[in-house]
């Protein structure tokens, strides 16, 4: 199943051992090297940490109504996971981020993204482009197996065009 990004956010985090609604989801915690979410910022409710995280492996059933976990203890302090130490300091997200291709042509900006829930992995990039080019292209939606490279700057994806014919034109023979 694929859901937009911004629809993981501000879902009900609940407890299967309580019934409770334990916490909301934040905002992603999000690989740039694996274009993957991690985890997810835990937002008020019963959680007490300063930087309560829920990792996507301690999620048992994500849907429409929220998010299902088998007990507040799967709801963790960030600072205790070591794993996670890098990618809280990068603050990475997709969203805002410039995309060009390899030929070093901008595409636009990302304006949101589809997130597989079967592995939680980015899978489109979906792109907000100048006044201009809206107005004569249609929007633009960049796959994962498009993407080349992921900075902290810019996501550089491949040329749509063929640079060099794969084969040349084949003459016709009678027989």
């Amino acid at each position: 199943m694929y859901v937009l990004g911004k629809q993981l956010q501000d879902l009900p985090i609940i407890s299967l051992q309580t019934g409770q609604t334990v916490a909301r989801s934040g905002k992603p915690i999000i690989d740039p090297d694996k274009l993957e979410i991690q985890a997810f910022y835990c937002l008020s409710g019963l959680v007490v940490q300063s930087m309560a995280v829920l990792l996507v492996r301690d999620i048992r059933q994500l849907g429409r109504d929220g998010i299902l976990i088998d007990s507040l203890e799967e709801i963790e302090d960030a600072t205790e996971i070591v794993r996670l130490a890098d990618l809280i300091r990068q603050r990475f997200s997709p969203i805002g981020l410039p995309v060009v291709n390899e030929s070093g042509i901008r595409l636009g900006k990302v304006e949101e993204y589809t997130v597989k829930l079967d592995g939680y992995q980015i899978q489109k990039l979906y792109l907000k482009q100048s006044v201009l080019k809206n107005l004569l292209l249609n929007s633009l939606v960049v796959d994962r197996s498009q993407i080349m490279e992921v900075t902290v700057k810019q996501i550089v994806v491949r040329d749509a065009t063929v640079k060099e014919p794969l084969l040349g034109p084949q003459p016709v023979t009678q027989k």
